[in-house]
């Protein structure tokens, strides 16, 4: 019940911003976005998904990269390199001193 009266004030809400902005702006209503400044909008029952695989295409496709196929990578998976690198420090710290 307090979901529901929730999402009764969200919607009041989005409805009141929408006619406040239609008083003092030229405005159309286009429905629900399929891609907002280059990100894919996908809607599902609870929830929405934000993607970037569009924009990342393009720009594969511009770079003439689009039919690359991927490479192995030289390095080591896993590896925390935080750690690492604060153990490192740590040990140069001590010979300084």
């Amino acid at each position: 019940m307090l979901m529901t009266f929730y999402w009764l004030v969200v919607i009041s809400w989005v409805l009141e911003t929408k006619k406040y902005l239609t008083r003092h702006f030229v405005t159309m209503d286009m429905g629900r976005p399929k891609y907002f400044l280059g990100i894919e909008v996908t809607r599902q029952k609870y929830s929405v998904l934000l993607s970037q695989r569009k924009y990342a295409l393009d720009l594969l496709d511009e770079a003439g990269l689009l039919g690359c196929k991927p490479a192995i990578t030289p390095l080591e998976t896993n590896v925390n390199l935080w750690f690492n690198t604060v153990i490192h420090l740590m040990i140069q710290k001590n010979i300084e001193d």
